[in-house]
């Protein structure tokens, strides 16, 4: 079998990154792409140097665009990849889902991660609808003035001794935006009673745990609806899921 220099999984900015440095030296390589994508529901991105507010598919569009229009010695492949199996330290062999099998030389892993959303009721749609409306927050845009109030989701089943102290972190930036942060723990007592000693006075710790969550005013507000069936609305709600990688 003849080798191709390089195996990049993963279509997503590291891995057409990848390609565009290789293919200046003019080593044979194959871009596998899923056409899976982390930020598949966002319209604009964000802190990159002259693309900002531009949408992550003409990014990925104009990059494959570039290597390919100058470029020989690589391909994409729209397939899953399934398998890589080591032969030896110079020969890889890539399985995809269409049953082909590659030889590689080398082998790039730019799949990224995934996020990993709290079992919470509604928590799916409006986390959609927030990366729909360009931003970061579960809510439908974030304001250039403070507002008034504001909640600070936190959902792992066991926290780890540095937890409370990113949650902190957390609250502080969400404080950037508003006058008052609601830490939710949703009834993660080992959390709470991390985070009590360590709150300032613009912070709140809610223990209670949550049943839904629900988009109120067309999305521009969030209700957080308690299992003992009281409720608080906040102006959003800020949120960091879990990765999966």
């Amino acid at each position: 079998m003849e080798l191709i220099d390089v195996a990049i999984i993963g279509g997503r900015p590291a891995g057409l990154t990848a390609a565009s440095t290789l293919v200046r030296q003019l080593h044979t390589t194959v871009v596998f792409d899923s056409k899976t994508y982390r930020n598949a529901a966002a319209t604009h991105m964000h802190m990159v140097p002259t693309l900002s507010h531009r949408n992550p598919k003409e990014f990925r569009t104009e990059a494959k665009h570039d290597v390919e229009s100058r470029y020989s010695s690589i391909r994409f492949a729209d397939v899953v990849v399934t398998k890589v199996e080591k032969k030896n330290d110079s020969h890889f062999e890539v399985h995809d889902s269409d049953g082909t099998v590659w030889g590689f030389a080398k082998v790039i892993l730019a799949v990224g991660c995934s996020d990993t959303h709290p079992d919470i009721e509604g928590y799916d749609q409006l986390y959609e609808h927030a990366k729909e409306n360009d931003t970061d927050f579960i809510v439908s845009s974030v304001m250039a003035t403070k507002i008034e109030a504001a909640g600070l989701l936190v959902s792992f089943a066991a926290p780890p001794i540095s937890m409370s102290a990113l949650v902190i972190h957390m609250a502080e930036n969400a404080a950037q935006l508003s006058d008052e942060v609601t830490i939710y723990t949703h009834g993660n007592e080992e959390l709470t009673a991390q985070l009590k000693p360590l709150v300032r006075s613009t912070f709140k710790v809610e223990n209670r745990p949550i049943k839904r969550l629900l988009g109120i005013e067309g999305g521009a507000r969030v209700k957080v609806e308690f299992t003992d069936g009281t409720c608080k609305e906040e102006k959003f709600l800020v949120h960091n899921p879990a990765d999966q990688c």
